[in-house]
């Protein structure tokens, strides 16, 4: 059997609806268990405000809900982990994800490098509820929405000093 740890939940080209594709998607590599992530595309995303505009940070990706909608309708199946953004969300908000039940935060697009001590309240706030956390390190291509978020991979590295 093969885990997944990061499958997006998100929107397909294909006929089927994204809840079937996926499961159908699974099924056929032998994919048992998967983490779902809330970070996702919206359908119909609008960035002509600009580049900063928090109305669009908190607009695109949050995909929170349908995630653990999704993964309670397949419990056996499915870990919910959810999107947080760790300069606009607060650390309060953790509390009520895991009570929702999502078992681990994605942190994309930090302002500052992970390491940065500000971010140490989000990350024992994780842990004291028993979240494992999963930070992108690989590269950000300067699509529309990474400069919302004034993405560079710099900030999204491994430190090894």
């Amino acid at each position: 059997m093969i885990f997944d740890t990061h499958l997006h939940y998100g929107f397909t080209d294909s006929d089927l609806p994204f809840e079937d594709h996926l499961l159908e998607t699974c099924r056929s590599v032998d994919i048992g268990r998967a983490c779902i992530i809330g970070l996702g595309r919206k359908k119909d995303p609008d960035w002509t405000r600009g580049p900063g505009q928090v109305t669009e940070i908190i607009k695109w990706g949050n995909m929170n809900d349908e995630v653990v909608k999704l993964a309670k309708k397949h419990p056996d199946f499915l870990i919910p982990v959810a999107y947080f953004r760790l300069d606009y969300d607060s650390p309060a908000l953790i509390d009520d994800l895991a009570f929702q039940g999502f078992r681990g935060l994605k942190f994309m697009w930090p302002r500052e490098d992970y390491d940065h001590e500000k971010y140490f309240h989000t990350y024992q706030k994780a842990a004291g509820n028993g979240m494992v956390l999963t930070f992108h390190t690989g590269l950000v291509n300067g699509a529309p929405r990474e400069r919302v978020f004034r993405a560079t991979s710099a900030r999204m590295r491994v430190h090894l000093s």
